[in-house]
């Protein structure tokens, strides 16, 4: 797939530079020549972007760690919560990341980085049943701790396609409850945005990598997208 997306993207080019280019010289056409660079040129630039989705605990982080060939992600009973892990090329292992006070933190080194991952961006297990992205995004960080019981009610009834694994809807909501009692007080400490740069092989830069929350825990689809961009 990704050798398939390498070779229509030359394909494109070569076409563009020998074959368009110079009908467009000999004949013209209405096309904007600077429209058609800047085009030509994202194409160039364009990354394969791979994300790796499935249900929490399913090895998803263990299949990334074996493609980098380095244990970086944790895969104990803890899985990511809040933020999409992005993973692209770099010079050396590094790891970017927001909370969501909008507090930068940037680590540089290989164990650095595997032990921030491990205490900053690990859910307990208690709460991989329960869609825990729409929680953040949704209640402790649109509210900065000042929790209204009428919002969670709402997000209670909004999230009911959510509980996948069926659980009696009186523990559905009091996990729910619980996990806001938890982090009311510390929601700065939740992080939001995790970018890891990691030397690729020169044949794997183009790619950006993307290890998501698990699909239960995360409340697949509700303040799930938006993190892409």
């Amino acid at each position: 797939m990704i050798d398939g997306l390498k070779q229509r993207k030359e394909e494109v080019l070569r076409l563009y530079e020998e074959k368009y280019l110079p009908f467009k010289e000999k004949y013209g056409d209405n096309t904007d020549r600077n429209n058609l660079e800047t085009k030509r040129t994202n194409i160039a630039n364009g990354k394969f972007i791979l994300m790796v989705a499935g249900e929490a605990k399913s090895g998803k982080s263990t299949f990334i760690n074996a493609f980098l060939g380095v244990e970086i992600l944790p895969m104990d009973v803890k899985q990511c919560t809040s933020a999409l892990i992005e993973i692209n090329h770099g010079e050396e292992i590094s790891l970017e990341a927001v909370y969501a006070d909008g507090r930068e933190k940037s680590i540089i080194g290989e164990q650095e980085v595997r032990e921030f991952l491990e205490k900053h961006a690990a859910l307990s297990d208690n709460y991989r049943k329960i869609p825990v992205t729409s929680i953040n995004n949704e209640i402790l960080i649109k509210s900065k701790g000042r929790i209204r019981e009428s919002e969670v009610h709402d997000l209670i009834k909004n999230v009911k396609d959510d509980n996948i694994f069926n659980l009696p809807p009186d523990e559905f909501e009091r996990l729910i409850w619980d996990y806001i009692t938890e982090w009311k007080d510390k929601w700065q400490e939740l992080v939001t945005q995790i970018k890891i740069r990691y030397p690729f092989s020169e044949e794997m830069r183009n790619i950006t990598m993307i290890d998501s929350p698990g699909v239960n825990a995360a409340g697949y689809g509700r303040g799930y997208n938006q993190q892409l961009h």
